[in-house]
């Protein structure tokens, strides 16, 4: 069970139908190969200078200081430093 704090989820609400007006369902995304593997993509992505521009290093910090953050352990290695 997830929990999210009670402002965020009444804002949720309140743009709710502006959500619903982007959603798209799977066939957006063709069929899936039944080969995928997520954590070979993940391991083989390269984000360069990027990742800094974006300030990616420091969300992912605060994303893992979750306390209710599961990451599969055979994930671990590859997104925490």
């Amino acid at each position: 069970m997830r929990h999210y704090p009670y402002r965020f989820g009444l804002r949720v609400l309140r743009i709710l139908p502006q959500l619903q007006e982007y959603c798209f369902d799977d066939s957006d995304f063709g069929d899936i190969p039944t080969d995928f593997d997520p954590l070979h993509m993940f391991k083989e992505m390269s984000f360069d200078d990027l990742w800094e521009d974006a300030g990616a290093p420091e969300v992912l910090d605060y994303i893992r200081g979750n306390k209710s953050l599961r990451i599969p352990a055979e994930w671990k290695q590859h997104v925490m430093p």
